[in-house]
């Protein structure tokens, strides 16, 4: 999928292909350049199998890592530091910390983490 930088929302084909010279990958759009503008953004998904992610509203930055809410039974959470793998613009994959099935607050987690600040603050 690729959008004209002026064109929000609408999606333009394209053609990708690599060079058997030098094995670079070359996007040709389907539109006149010169009117579209000089600036395309693409967006080329890539499938990595499956595995445990996160939407990163649920990611809370700590120190050089992040930590994320886990319900613990209704209206208790733990926090649980997580080591990420691959991130996009969405979700990010969690490689530890976490296991399947459990549930992560992913809207309201700056209100819930500020109230535990406040419940352990002297």
């Amino acid at each position: 999928m690729i959008r004209a930088a002026q064109q929000r929302g609408n999606l333009i084909s394209a053609v990708v292909a690599r060079s058997p010279a030098d094995g670079t990958v070359v996007l040709r759009p389907a539109i006149d350049m010169q009117r579209a503008g000089a600036l395309l953004v693409a967006e080329i998904p890539i499938s990595l199998g499956r595995s445990l992610a996160v939407a990163n509203s649920a990611l809370i930055p700590d120190g050089d890592g992040f930590r994320v809410l886990v319900q613990e039974t209704t209206g208790t959470y733990a926090q649980r530091p997580v080591r990420l793998g691959f991130s996009g613009d969405l979700i990010s994959q969690v490689i530890a910390g976490l296991e399947t099935g459990e549930q992560v607050v992913s809207l309201g987690t700056f209100f819930i983490d500020a109230e535990h600040r406040l419940e352990q603050a002297p």
